[in-house]
């Protein structure tokens, strides 16, 4: 039994092929089980499965397909379609998707034993290309009067195995202006007096991180707790394609006390 998928590498949402050739190459007949359970975060897609050209839908390999009895000599091709998830939020350790197929078989002597037998087909394996942005936020003081200035100190990194262009939105709280920049590797270039919606991070290369201080007022009516959380929309290029995603920071929290006159 021989496993293999096109193409060996891929990027998130991509949908790969799988194909299984199963040959019995004895004087025996055999009845055969086929199990190919994919690995996490890939999934089956519905009605791909065929063999020997003849689609069949309704039937998923992670639960046992029914070969029916594989004549002498004869050689069986099983093909079917697997997707790549969506976001990164189930990416492998080592950026690579690798499974293989089982075969359990029955097959009788001339002296009317049963025989059964279980073979396992080489790996298959698809290496993943993507980036992986996560975003960290952390704000200082967490305690303030209304109308206070608070300090956001973000860092954003890339995880992943492909350069992203990446640009931070929801950087403020509601109501709240900006006032700079505090410190930080990237210098922004922003009208002043302005509140800019989005932060243009750049690009940012696989392994490595940018960070970035700015400093704001907060919305002077504004009391209590104020949550929030920066969206971190990424672009990147793929076999000439241009592919988008966003990521979430980490939520932070500012308690707004009212401040007497």
């Amino acid at each position: 039994m021989l496993k293999s998928v096109l193409p060996v590498t891929a990027t998130l949402g991509d949908a790969v092929q799988y194909n299984i050739t199963v040959s019995n190459a004895s004087s025996y007949a055999v009845d055969g089980i086929l199990l190919d359970v994919l690995p996490t975060g890939l999934t089956f897609v519905e009605g791909s499965l065929g063999w020997n050209g003849v689609k069949r839908p309704g039937t998923n390999l992670a639960r046992g397909l029914n070969l029916g009895t594989l004549t002498a000599r004869s050689v069986l091709n099983i093909q079917f379609e697997a997707k790549l998830p969506d976001r990164d939020d189930s990416m492998p350790d080592d950026y690579r998707y690798v499974n293989h197929a089982s075969l359990m078989y029955t097959f009788r002597l001339p002296d009317s034993r049963s025989v059964q037998r279980m073979i396992t087909s080489n790996e298959a394996v698809v290496e993943l290309k993507a980036p992986i942005i996560q975003a960290y936020v952390q704000v200082t003081p967490t305690l303030v009067e209304q109308g206070g200035t608070v300090t956001f100190q973000v860092r954003v990194e890339n995880t992943g195995n492909l350069p992203a262009r990446v640009q931070l939105g929801s950087i403020l709280p509601e109501g709240a202006r900006w006032l700079g920049q505090a410190t930080g590797e990237i210098q922004l270039s922003l009208p002043e007096y302005s509140t800019p919606r989005v932060l243009h991070v750049g690009v940012i290369e696989p392994g490595t991180e940018k960070n970035i201080s700015y400093v704001a007022k907060l919305a002077s009516e504004k009391t209590g707790t104020l949550q929030g959380a920066l969206i971190a929309r990424y672009t990147y290029e793929w076999n000439g394609q241009k592919r988008a995603g966003e990521t979430r920071s980490n939520e932070y929290s500012i308690i707004v006390e009212y401040g007497e006159e």
